[in-house]
């Protein structure tokens, strides 16, 4: 190899290690960007010049980014109820149209917020970009074998109310009471009305721990069951019902119109010696409602959560596995592009058994910086460039001294 071929190699190696120290520089730089993933570089030989019938061959270095988009950064807690976090493998799913007719892109940055366009509230990426995922019908099912669209969080700003059905009730009656005992609680008709129905436990004389059960309503008649055929319960030794207990169906006939048909169960009803009480009342039924919040579960399930209480799924975040991961193209606001390195993008719900990866709600992943890491490397490579400039200023002391021959 001639001398030229030293300069060749030490000012390549500079122009690598130069190249290799931007990287890093930037790994640095966004060591606090949510969801950055860093660049590692490598390097490789190269042949730059071959003379002599290949007898001198001057070999270099040239380099080789590798993107490391599998590597999961930290999960961090935040106090915005938007945010989510991917915890396992795939992508967020993320395009420049609502209908998911524009560019897509992925990412696993997943600091959302809500926007309002022409009356709809969508959720949005922090680049302007709508969130895709798959709606919920009416009756809150999620059907993911159909297209992706933008996620609209206001679809049922409006929860109609639901006719009570079905109302399981933990109770005591007093085991020492001589004359009727009355509770009541609340139902909803189906209009979506609160009323007020009551059981009166009336105890059968000379018989130890057996009752009449029978119901009324404050606004509303009942038409089943009634005398004869009122229910009769008995309590055993330990104060249960038996197990075999059936729920006790109520036939209501409502005085602003409507009816409804409620069964109750009594399973949990319980005679100690004490105040007549209730404990727990498990209903199914709710009056109108309106949206309040929302919020993600570990499926990335967002749910509308109303003024009466109810949760309801809206829709569902989409997610999208990867060949390799690692060849994503990647672009501006750590947004990646699908490329023929990456292979095509699997779509797949988060969540739940055996499945990719799930969601951390009111989290979001850091960026897959090792700071400690990146100044070892920033050490080394700045090792390498001073190496290769001795290298290169040696060679010059060289050939100003060969000139210097000529004098």
């Amino acid at each position: 190899m001639t001398i030229w071929g030293a300069f060749a190699n030490a000012s390549m190696g500079m122009q690598a290690q130069s190249h290799a120290l931007g990287q890093i520089s930037t790994n640095v730089a966004n060591m606090n960007t949510t969801g950055y993933k860093k660049t590692e570089t490598h390097f490789q030989t190269v042949l730059s010049e071959s003379t002599g019938g290949g007898r001198f061959d001057i070999y270099s270095a040239q380099t080789k980014d590798y993107r490391r988009v599998s590597y999961q950064g930290q999960i961090l807690a935040t106090n915005s109820a938007k945010d989510v976090a991917l915890n396992g493998r795939g992508m967020l799913v993320v395009n420049d149209a609502f209908d998911g007719s524009g560019q897509t892109y992925y990412t696993r940055d997943g600091a959302f917020y809500e926007q309002e366009i022409d009356g709809d509230s969508y959720l949005m990426q922090g680049n302007g970009l709508y969130v895709m995922g798959w709606s919920a019908d009416a009756d809150g099912v999620i059907d993911a074998t159909g297209n992706l669209g933008a996620i609209r969080t206001n679809t049922f700003d409006q929860l109609p109310g639901q006719a009570t059905s079905n109302v399981r009730l933990q109770a005591n009656i007093d085991s020492g009471a001589t004359k009727a005992q009355n509770f009541s609680f609340g139902v909803y008709d189906d209009q979506g009305n609160e009323q007020s129905l009551t059981l009166t436990w009336t105890p059968t004389p000379d018989v130890p721990n057996e009752w009449t059960l029978e119901f009324s309503a404050a606004n509303g008649t009942v038409s089943a069951p009634t005398a004869p055929s009122l229910p009769v319960l008995t309590f055993d030794g330990n104060a249960q019902l038996p197990d075999t207990t059936a729920p006790v169906t109520v036939s209501i006939t409502w005085a602003g119109g409507g009816s409804s048909s409620i069964a109750v169960d009594l399973d949990d009803m319980t005679q100690y010696s004490g105040k007549t009480v209730i404990d727990v009342i498990e209903s199914d039924g709710y009056a109108t409602g309106l949206l309040r919040q929302t919020r993600f579960d570990n499926d990335g399930v967002l749910y509308g959560i109303y003024s009466n209480n109810q949760a309801i799924p809206i829709a569902q975040l989409a997610a999208a596995n990867f060949t390799n991961p690692d060849g994503l193209e990647a672009t501006n606001g750590n947004m990646f592009l699908e490329s023929e390195w990456s292979g095509e993008a699997e779509l797949f719900q988060p969540g739940g058994t055996g499945r990719l990866a799930s969601i951390e709600p009111a989290s979001l992943e850091q960026s897959n910086v090792d700071l400690a890491d990146e100044f070892s490397r920033m050490i080394l490579t700045q090792n390498a460039y001073s190496s290769n400039a001795t290298v290169f200023r040696t060679s010059d002391e060289m050939v100003q001294e060969a000139a210097q021959l000529k004098r």
